[in-house]
């Protein structure tokens, strides 16, 4: 699709459903908590932490316990810019040709997904936060082997579904 053909795309505002709200929400709680957490927890982390895991979920990297603030910058710049991303609707890509008849329809679907997107990536970044911690403590061993066939699985369910309803509502 050519740029020149998502321009004469309708530009139209998408209203937030409750649902939305309630996800608008829950990324909230989820940033604020992942900035609190290695603020609470600074102090009593050792000077190394574990920053990186492996496909089994095992920390396998360690560096700086500075670097607990990592996840929360990149959690805060991601969701910043996701939210800002989806304030344009008739910029994204689409598997349908967007017409005046299915905008609306499509645009819901889109914003919608990159809301899931956007909370579900936040509450794992938030997880693995936590884990960072926990583990830095002694409490927990690494982020358990299920995460990373979780996560992948979850984020194709939160793309796929909503590729379906565009096809759908075409």
């Amino acid at each position: 699709m050519t740029i020149f053909s998502q321009m004469k795309r309708p530009v139209i505002q998408i209203p937030r459903s409750g649902f939305d709200k309630f996800l608008d929400l829950l990324i909230l709680v989820g940033l604020v908590f992942m900035v609190l957490l290695p603020l609470y927890y600074y102090n009593q982390l050792p000077d190394q932490i574990p920053i990186h895991f492996n496909g089994k979920g095992e920390a396998d990297g360690f560096g700086s316990k500075n670097l607990i603030f990592l996840i929360p910058v990149i959690g805060l710049t991601n969701g910043l810019i996701i939210k800002k991303l989806n304030n344009y609707p008739h910029k994204f890509n689409y598997p349908v040709k967007i017409t005046e008849q299915n905008a609306f329809i499509q645009y819901s679907i889109a914003t919608r997904m990159m809301r899931m997107l956007n909370t579900f990536i936040i509450l794992m970044m938030l997880y693995i936060c936590y884990s960072q911690i926990r583990n830095a403590l002694g409490q927990q061993s690494g982020l358990g082997q299920w995460f990373l066939p979780l996560f992948i699985t979850a984020i194709f369910i939160i793309v796929v579904i909503p590729i379906y309803q565009s096809y759908k509502y075409k």
